[in-house]
């Protein structure tokens, strides 16, 4: 992350300043998972990079507020902790999120299916299924949707 490029006036504004034990939430856009994001950075990592330097790793919050700010409730984090701050917070469903359960799929099971046993060339399937030529390529190759 380049502190640099970021003006902590014009983030700091975007964000609801309160007390030092308050959330300090995110007042502006957010992504489909309900994070907050400041000029291509999710405003967590920025909140803490601010106040810490760059982190290491993933930046968790001690609040399990996804749009909480404050840098006393961020922390540098594993993957590992960030699953298990979910599992407390109560915020991952559980849901396995690949394959056409991800809220992103552009393709469902059939598709995929059909796909590998297409003989149509890469180049027609992208097109007839509205992906990239090497998507088609990846699961015919089983690098992705793997499981299948």
């Amino acid at each position: 992350m380049n502190l640099q490029s970021i003006d902590p006036e014009e983030f700091w504004s975007l964000v609801a300043l309160g007390g030092p034990d308050d959330c300090w939430e995110w007042q502006a856009g957010v992504n489909g998972d309900g994070y907050g994001y400041f000029k291509k950075q999710r405003a967590t990592r920025v909140a803490y990079a601010l106040r810490n330097g760059a982190p290491e790793g993933l930046v968790l919050h001690t609040c399990g507020n996804r749009l909480c700010c404050n840098p006393a409730h961020l922390y540098d984090g594993t993957h590992d902790e960030n699953m298990q701050d979910m599992a407390r917070d109560g915020t991952h469903d559980g849901h396995n999120r690949r394959s056409q359960a991800h809220p992103c799929a552009l393709l469902s099971n059939a598709d995929v299916l059909a796909i590998r046993t297409s003989k149509e060339k890469g180049v027609r399937l992208a097109e007839r299924y509205g992906v990239a030529q090497s998507t088609i390529s990846s699961i015919r190759h089983r690098t992705r949707w793997v499981y299948l």
